[in-house]
């Protein structure tokens, strides 16, 4: 699997949305088959609401040059451009 890809904030955020509206069609398909169970996915949906919340929040604290993400969650760090100054903050999950 490549490295991180400096994707834009929106183009992120697009990316989530899209997952957002596949899920929302999908999960009651996978629940009635049985494949996944309803707790498991309003939990896994509603994680995937948290990123398009954290995307969306960061966009308020500063302009976003760069989100460097493995594919297994929210991104590890995000770049911020705040003031003419950049700043790197590290993302923690739960359990971090």
């Amino acid at each position: 699997m490549p490295g991180p890809t400096p994707w834009s904030l929106d183009e992120q955020i697009a990316e989530v949305r899209r997952e957002l509206a596949v899920r929302k069609n999908i999960y009651p398909k996978m629940v009635k088959r049985g494949t996944i169970k309803q707790d498991k996915a309003e939990i896994c949906y509603s994680r995937l609401r948290s990123v398009d919340k954290t995307l969306n929040d960061l966009g308020q604290f500063g302009r976003v040059i760069l989100a460097e993400f493995d594919g297994s969650g929210p991104p590890l760090r995000v770049k911020i451009e705040r003031e003419g100054k950049s700043y790197w903050y590290g993302v923690e999950g739960p359990g971090s």
